[in-house]
């Protein structure tokens, strides 16, 4: 039988097994593969094969040591009886001898001698195993069947050599030459008449050892013993009987239980409270009944709920109660709460130092200065005093970028600025320079209108991109990092970093937390938390809000300079309610009296003092540690300032842009590039990378400031 019709067979007798019982999914399957050895015993009558000349009185017996792998399948037809079906590779290879005595004539006179003859055979079988299995125990198989099966190669090799006397004669040809050769009738090649087609019935035994907790995953070692059935040559007595050792592996999913029909009912009453104005006494009134029908199944179960439902309206006079309570609290640096705190107020002497972002940017396809600018007027510019932005953030400095650099260029009169326009060169931007020069010019127009600096100043140049561009240019952040006006300038005092010389102040505890409570059967409409003292009633630190009246609010002291406490009475605080009727609730309270060390008491009374200087380098390139030439500047200017007994903190950022992991790692080489540069080794390191932003990311500006260290240098004062 060819070889192709015969795997088109065995694939068809598979499909329709696994089709026939695949349907019923409350019967247990076993799938798996195997693999194992074969020891092979080899019977025949036959002194040699069709058309090979052999002078062997017979050959009877053989041996041959094989392997064999597959897969197989298992479908369970009781709790006792199994169908079984495998498909697999089979070696049935061994090698027949046999001794004949005889007389050698030597030189010296005869000899007993003896001539082996020996036939050795390669045959590679893939098979289809049908069986019956029979489980003695949930674990112990025995298994009967039919193996039929078509050998893929059948070769052989064959030998008739001098075994005795040792090293003592040699074979004569035909015309009685000698050979001078110990064999002779040596033959290989396929065997002849080789019949492809071989049956076996097979029995066996096999023990399951579950691998896992649900016994769905199990080992299996097996012992089969295979009798041949069909002769290894046509018309030649050469059967393969064989003891087969395996090592199964096989999965049996679990089965899925018959679910049984269970029918419920279910009431579900409920009862909707209506308050009326209009409605003196309690009123009740029965709802409609309605049914539903749902089904819901569990691992045994299939259940079918019959729910009866309605809904009662029960109608009640209308009251409004409004009500609402304050509490204040401190908080420590751990987060802890303090109930009745003392807040302590101390005041220091604080330096800070910001560089100047030289970049202002613009919306896409615009040249309109964005409102995010502080623009003002010529008597406002009048006006203008740099250290009142001492309290102001890092972006509230930048973002009077134009006033600095306006005030600037009247202190320096002979200086000149060069404004080169930028687009993003992208969309609508792309090549588009009239829109890059036209920014330039809108940058210059403020300066010349409200600075009154002469336009004879400024030069205007207009590019695409920048020379120094963010990239990749089509990412959005690096998109809107590029529509841009750049400032230079021939006078480095016109970009210098910002100094500002204040009075700080510091509190303990740092926080202020007031626990809000409030209640309105009306609704609440609207609220307001204001908090101040009675000597400065001018600056109140206030919160609003519309109908949620949030549980807590912190006032972290520090951040709001304008607001501390700066004297030794009570801080006041209050919370005002407002429902959807119209009510009005007012709750007021006070903290215990406030603690104020102010700099000229702590050196009249030589009481340790500290000045404390905060310093911003920028901008590191994108994804970069080195640091610029212009911030080498102010490395040198901190430097200048330190003292032996100053302490230094160091703490590096980045943006929102990259990986975190790379981020943390970026903040923390710049931070010590930082260090080296100042020459300190005391001093502590630390980098947040993006888990810590410093300013919003959502605009280009405050993606730059985040590219930076923050230097803290706290100095005693003797």
């Amino acid at each position: 039988m060819p070889f192709f019709k015969f795997s088109l067979i065995m694939v068809a007798i598979q499909l329709f097994i696994l089709s026939a019982y695949s349907a019923n999914d409350t019967t247990d399957s076993k799938y798996g593969v195997y693999g194992g050895i074969n020891l092979n015993f080899h019977s025949a009558q036959f002194t040699n094969l069709p058309g090979i000349p052999n002078c062997c009185p017979r050959f009877e017996s053989g041996f041959g040591l094989g392997f064999n792998f597959g897969l197989l399948y298992e479908h369970r037809l009781s709790n006792v009886l199994s169908l079984g079906v495998r498909s697999g590779f089979h070696s049935l290879s061994g090698t027949l001898s046999t001794e004949e005595p005889t007389t050698v004539i030597t030189p010296t006179g005869p000899l007993d001698g003896v001539f082996e003859h020996t036939v050795e055979s390669a045959f590679m079988n893939l098979g289809f195993e049908p069986s019956l299995i029979y489980s003695l125990t949930p674990r112990f198989n025995i298994s009967l069947g039919l193996r039929a099966g078509q050998s893929l190669t059948y070769t052989f090799s064959q030998a008739e050599t001098i075994i005795q006397p040792d090293g003592v004669g040699t074979f004569t040809d035909e015309d009685g030459n000698d050979t001078r050769k110990r064999t002779r009738n040596e033959f290989d090649g396929d065997l002849p008449n080789a019949n492809t087609f071989q049956l076996a019935l097979f029995s066996g035994l096999s023990y399951e050892f579950p691998l896992n907790s649900d016994n769905t995953l199990r080992l299996v070692p097996e012992l089969f013993y295979y009798h041949g059935l069909s002769n290894l040559v046509k018309d030649t007595d050469w059967k393969v009987n064989s003891l087969r050792l395996t090592v199964a592996i096989k999965y049996a999913p679990l089965t899925k239980p018959v679910k049984t029909d269970v029918f419920k009912k279910e009431f579900r009453i409920d009862s909707v409270r209506i308050e009326s104005d209009l409605i003196t006494e309690v009123t009740y009134k029965r709802g409609i009944e309605n049914l539903e029908n749902h089904t819901g199944e569990t691992d045994v179960e299939i259940i079918h709920t019959a729910i009866i439902s309605r809904v009662d309206t029960l109608m009640i006079p209308k009251t409004y109660a409004l009500d609402g309570a304050i509490e204040a609290v401190g908080v420590d640096l751990a987060g802890n709460e303090i109930p009745n705190p003392i807040f302590k107020i101390e005041e220091f002497i604080s330096n800070r130092l910001d560089p100047l972002l030289n970049y202002v940017f613009f919306e896409d396809n615009s040249h309109t200065l964005p409102l995010r600018y502080k623009s003002i007027s010529k008597e406002e510019a009048r006006q203008f005093d740099l250290t009142n932005l001492f309290r102001d953030s890092t972006l509230q400095i930048y973002h009077n970028i134009l006033n600095i650099v306006g005030e600037r260029l009247n202190m320096y009169p002979t200086a000149k600025v060069v404004l080169i326009g930028c687009n993003s060169d992208l969309g609508a931007e792309s090549k588009n320079l009239d829109l890059s020069r036209k920014r330039a010019e809108t940058v210059r127009d403020y300066l010349v209108n409200v600075w009154n600096i002469n336009p004879d100043r400024f030069k205007i140049e207009a590019k695409n991109l920048s020379d120094k561009p963010s990239i990749p240019k089509t990412e959005p952040d690096k998109i809107s990092e590029n529509r841009r006006v750049e400032i230079y300038s021939d006078d480095l005092r016109i970009l210098e970093p910002i100094f500002i010389e204040k009075i700080d102040r510091t509190s303990n505890p740092p926080i202020v937390r007031f626990k809000l409570s409030g209640q309105s059967d009306a609704g609440l409409k609207s609220w307001v938390l204001k908090a101040y003292q009675n000597s400065d009633d001018e600056n109140i630190f206030t919160k609003s809000g519309d109908r949620n009246l949030v549980k807590s609010i912190d006032w972290e002291l520090a951040q709001f300079q304008k607001l501390i406490p700066k004297s030794p009475e009570p801080l006041i605080y209050s919370l005002s309610l407002v429902d959807n009727q119209g009510n009005v609730k007012f709750i007021d309270n006070q903290t215990k009296e406030i603690e104020v060390m102010t700099v000229q008491h702590k050196r009249t009374e030589q009481i340790g003092d500290y000045e404390i200087e905060q310093f911003s380098l920028i901008l590191f390139d994108f994804d970069k540690h080195v640091i610029a030439d212009n911030d080498k500047k102010i490395i040198e200017f901190i430097r200048s300032r330190l003292k032996n007994e100053s302490e230094l903190e160091i703490m590096g950022y980045t943006d929102r842009t990259g990986i975190a992991d790379h981020n943390k790692k970026l903040s923390e080489r710049r931070a010590e590039a930082t260090r080296i540069a100042l020459q300190r080794a005391d001093t502590k390191v630390v980098g947040f990378g993006s888990d810590e932003l410093l300013h919003n990311n959502e605009l280009p500006e405050g993606r730059f400031y985040c590219r930076t260290v923050n230097i803290i240098v706290k100095t005693k004062v003797k």
